[in-house]
């Protein structure tokens, strides 16, 4: 009984989220792209931001990255090596596909150093309805449920190029073990419509001195590999 009461809360939740965004497109028509001369030859352009479908914030950013993060293009498309970062696919636990519903890519992966530095990277994308799973299940859920204390949860730049975009960012804990966690949403065009898709992209490293230099190895380190600048481009 409770399981098909959850079933229809957060079907309920998932079509007023639905007709919620598709109110927003049809009164208000998509933004014109940034300037295309502002891009770098061999770049690709996408729009980042720390929430989804429910509402677009104020730390929404145009951003360019040397790999294709599209949906259709990943896993393929991002490397197992980032500058000195060394790749290694990791398993996913069989939850995944059920906290995401099947999504259209899904993998995790963990990334080293010469120095023995470890990041994780995990990427999910979908579309259509079952996109809106990815906002459920944040870091601020899903580590309570596996058994990490999450505090600290806030909004971070990471400065790349002449600015900076912005991630959810949460420190976790379980005993004597601690990591930080940064995490945004990912769109290949400002339009944000869910039958595009939408990637969500999450990055942590173990704690192993302090906090602020595992968030030094994040966002100095790894992150400006992954995304190479800002393009000024604004919404509102």
């Amino acid at each position: 009984m409770r399981s098909w009461v959850r079933f229809l809360l957060v079907s309920l939740i998932l079509l007023i989220a639905a007709v919620g965004s598709l109110a927003f497109r049809r009164t208000n028509p998509p933004p014109p792209l940034p300037d295309t001369a502002a891009t770098l030859e061999g770049s690709h352009l996408f729009f980042l931001d720390t929430e989804g479908w429910y509402r677009i914030t104020e730390w929404e950013t145009a951003v360019l990255s040397p790999y294709d993060l599209r949906i259709d293009a990943l896993p393929e498309a991002l490397p197992m090596e980032i500058g000195p970062w060394r790749g290694e696919e990791l398993p996913l636990s069989p939850v995944v596909r059920t906290w995401f519903d099947n999504p259209d890519v899904a993998f995790q992966r963990a990334y080293r150093n010469e120095r023995g530095d470890l990041i994780w990277l995990s990427v999910f994308g979908s579309r259509g309805p079952k996109s809106f799973r990815l906002f459920e299940h944040t870091p601020r859920t899903c580590y309570p449920l596996a058994g990490w204390f999450m505090s600290r949860v806030d909004v971070d730049a990471i400065p790349i190029g002449q600015g900076a975009f912005y991630a959810q960012r949460g420190f976790a804990g379980n005993g004597k073990q601690r990591l930080v966690v940064l995490y945004w949403y990912l769109w290949d065009n400002p339009q944000r419509d869910p039958a595009d898709g939408v990637v969500s992209i999450r990055v942590s490293t173990p704690i192993q001195s302090t906090d602020e230099e595992a968030l030094r190895l994040l966002k100095e380190e790894f992150l400006p590999r992954l995304f190479t600048d800002v393009v000024p481009w604004r919404r509102f």
